[in-house]
């Protein structure tokens, strides 16, 4: 038998597929709370996704009402080790056979939260911004390699910077810390949280 926890929090936070093909920009209402739910197979799983909402919440960076699912296998997540869905609300699946501590677990938990973030709160000005200090092309393609859509690299570099100790990227090019430092500042306007540890 398997046991779900659920966890349901108003909060005045804030394979991907992107929100739409069109470029209207969507200023969110930042007096409107909230609301995200958590369906997890753990209550360290419930833990491990709570902290990373902290972690946006600690750079200051709202997500949108969302319905976070940990899953015991990949299947939800098409074989990866996360998924982002822009549905109503946002959906965010993880996957990943990692420790619930571990290193890769946070940072899929981060990625995958990132992906919303990025959605829901990056202009088309802030992401045509975001492609030419990356050197890229589109912010998402399904036809190309992750590693060469806008919409990989900026949660990847939103994860980097989120995280609670400075980590190794190796799923995206241009990642030397200088590089990545200066791509957390262009979409959050300040330093990686782990710096100040």
């Amino acid at each position: 038998m398997q046991l779900h926890w659920a966890f349901a929090a108003i909060t005045s936070l804030s394979l991907s597929m992107p929100a739409g093909s069109s470029d209207v920009d969507v200023a969110p209402d930042d007096a409107a709370p909230q609301v995200i739910t958590i369906d997890s197979t753990s209550p360290e799983w419930t833990r491990r996704v709570e902290w990373g909402l902290q972690r946006f919440r600690d750079a200051g960076l709202r997500l949108p009402p969302m319905a976070i699912s940990v899953h015991d296998n990949d299947a939800p997540c098409d074989g990866y080790s996360g998924l982002y869905l822009p549905n109503d609300p946002v959906e965010v699946h993880l996957c990943t056979s990692a420790p619930v501590d571990s290193r890769p677990a946070r940072l899929t938990t981060l990625h995958e939260l990132a992906h919303a973030w990025a959605e829901f709160q990056l202009s088309t000005d802030e992401r045509s911004a975001f492609l030419e200090l990356r050197g890229l092309d589109v912010w998402y393609d399904g036809r190309l390699p992750r590693h060469e859509r806008g919409n990989e690299h900026a949660a990847e570099v939103v994860s980097w910077g989120l995280m609670d100790e400075m980590i190794p990227i190796i799923r995206i090019y241009n990642a030397e810390p200088a590089d990545l430092s200066t791509a957390f500042d262009l979409l959050v306007a300040r330093a990686p949280l782990w710096s100040r540890s």
